[in-house]
C-alpha cells in the first residue's frame, strides 16, 4: 500500500491555520473527509505516485513565494496529474482521480475568491484544480519515504541552502 492516510496530516491544515483553509473548495473543511478518503483509496487497485524535483531556490526562502517562483513547478505537477488522469479516463479507466500537493487556490486563483464557494457558480478551473493529498489526509512525506525518495520539510523560514532540492508530488488512483 503506497497511499498512507493519517488524520494528523489534515490537522496541519488547521494548526497552524493554512491560508487556504476555508477559502478553497478543494481544501478543508470542504475537501473530502478522512473516512471518505480511506474508502475511496481502498476501492482503487493502482496508484501512480510521481515526483518532480525542483531546485531549492524555487521553493525555499522568502523570495520563492514573493517572486512567485513556486508557481511554475506546482503548475507543472498539476498539469501532469490532470493529463494522466485524463489519459486514464480516455483509456477506459473512467473513475481515475488525481491529487497534488498544495492548495489549488494558490496555483490558479491566488488573488480572487474561489468561485466554487460562490452560490450558483462552479470551479473556474475544473479540469485543472484538484484537492491536495494533505487536504484529504494523505501523508505525502511518509509515502515518499516509503518509496525511497528523499523529502525535506520546507517551511517559510527554510533557506535554500538548507535543502538540496524541493519536491512536487502527485498521485493518480486508477482502477
Amino acid at each position: 500500500d503506497v497511499v498512507i492516510i493519517d488524520e494528523r496530516v489534515r490537522a496541519k491544515c488547521m494548526v497552524p491555520l493554512c491560508n487556504s483553509y476555508g477559502a478553497c473548495a478543494s481544501c478543508p473543511p470542504y475537501a473530502m473527509d478522512i473516512d471518505t478518503t480511506r474508502k475511496l483509496v481502498n476501492r482503487f487497485q493502482y496508484a501512480i505516485f510521481m515526483k518532480l524535483e525542483v531546485p531549492s531556490e524555487q521553493v525555499a526562502g522568502p523570495e520563492a513565494e514573493t517572486k512567485k517562483l513556486t508557481a511554475p513547478s506546482r503548475n507543472k505537477m498539476n498539469k501532469l496529474v490532470t493529463q494522466i488522469e485524463s489519459k486514464a479516463f480516455s483509456d477506459g479507466y473512467y473513475l481515475a482521480v488525481g491529487f497534488t500537493v498544495g492548495a489549488c487556490k494558490s496555483a490558479y486563483c491566488p488573488e480572487i475568491e474561489c468561485s466554487a464557494l460562490v452560490s450558483g457558480q462552479g470551479c473556474s478551473h475544473p479540469l485543472k484544480a484538484r484537492s491536495s493529498m494533505e487536504a484529504v489526509g494523505m501523508d505525502a512525506f511518509k509515502m515518499s519515504a516509503k518509496v525511497g525518495w528523499d523529502v525535506y520539510p520546507i517551511g517559510r523560514t527554510t533557506s535554500p541552502s538548507d535543502v538540496p532540492a524541493g519536491l512536487r508530488l502527485g498521485l493518480v488512483l486508477i482502477d
